[in-house]
């Protein structure tokens, strides 16, 4: 299966007190979580584990099109701050290894403020 790239054009953030996803038949917990969506119709969704709890491998669901990126609660923030402070940003979703799932940014120049999307 290929990798699917987007951009990133709108995220939604859940915060609770403990919830569990089922992945692959293992419980996943988690405590907040981010769903990027964009001009793709996959979805890249990132959960973040508490504090405590071993850390659970990355998902990706082909039927619903949605790659899982499990995260310590810890880097709530990052995400969160990226998310909110940089443009572009990307999504990044190996189907085959969801282990190689990510955000990044656009390149931009040191020190030079934000850079807009091309038209």
């Amino acid at each position: 299966m290929p990798r699917v790239k987007f951009t990133v054009l709108n995220y939604s953030i859940c915060l609770n007190r403990m919830l569990s996803w089922n992945l692959g038949g293992q419980g996943v917990a988690h405590v907040a979580t981010i769903v990027c969506t964009g001009d793709s119709d996959h979805r890249l969704i990132v959960g973040f584990q508490p504090q405590n709890e071993p850390p659970d491998a990355n998902f990706y669901n082909a039927g619903s099109k949605a790659a899982y990126l499990i995260r310590p609660e810890s880097e709530f923030l990052w995400y969160v701050d990226l998310l909110r402070n940089e443009k572009p940003v990307f999504a990044d979703i190996d189907e085959d290894q969801p282990g190689f799932t990510y955000l990044y940014t656009g390149s931009e120049p040191a020190g030079e403020g934000e850079r807009s999307l091309p038209s």
